[in-house]
């Protein structure tokens, strides 16, 4: 028996979980839109002036997380420093994985991360790829104003908070891909 997860609208992100079934606790996995705190959000995307800019917004976004009791979240639009504010608020077993659509580590490269609870998941592997004709190196294709991009990981399941990595061998895969319009 496998748990697979959902496709959301576009504009959000795609997640996809394909989670072992023989334990008795589920794996919860989510998806988030976090919106992205670029100076474009706050000038020209109207983030200012209707009250919806990161500082109002940070607080609400983990407390959706933690009432969604999710192991795994998959993101969309997250600066890394967005991303490292939210793992503050979420606790100190949190980590992220996963790359920006340019590639470059600037402050306004959109990440499409994997934030994941180490205390509920060890990660085994990841990998960001772009949507393009060529996935390995940044890059956009097919007509994309921007380039897309997919992070991709394995994760293997923790029994109780002092558990090693050997002591399970059930694994979680989740994909979380940008599909943010234009």
């Amino acid at each position: 028996n496998f748990l697979m997860g959902s496709l959301w609208p576009l504009w959000l992100s795609f997640a996809e979980a394909l989670v072992s079934s023989g334990g008795d606790e589920a794996v919860l996995v989510m998806t988030f839109n976090i919106r992205t705190a670029s100076r474009w959000a706050l000038r020209d995307g109207g983030d200012a002036s209707n009250g919806r800019t990161w500082r109002e917004r940070k607080a609400k976004v983990a407390k959706s997380i933690a009432i969604g009791k999710a192991s795994i979240v998959g993101t969309q639009e997250g600066l890394a420093w967005q991303l490292d504010e939210l793992l503050a608020e979420l606790g100190p077993g949190w980590r992220r994985c996963g790359r920006g659509r340019v590639g470059d580590g600037s402050d306004d490269d959109e990440l499409v991360a994997l934030l994941y609870d180490s205390t509920r998941a060890t990660l085994v592997d990841t990998n960001t790829f772009w949507l393009s004709e060529t996935p390995d190196t940044p890059s956009k294709s097919w007509g994309a104003a921007l380039p897309r991009i997919a992070t991709v990981a394995t994760f293997r399941r923790r029994r109780g908070s002092a558990a090693s990595e050997s002591e399970s061998s059930e694994s979680s895969e989740l994909s979380s891909s940008s599909s943010s319009s234009s």
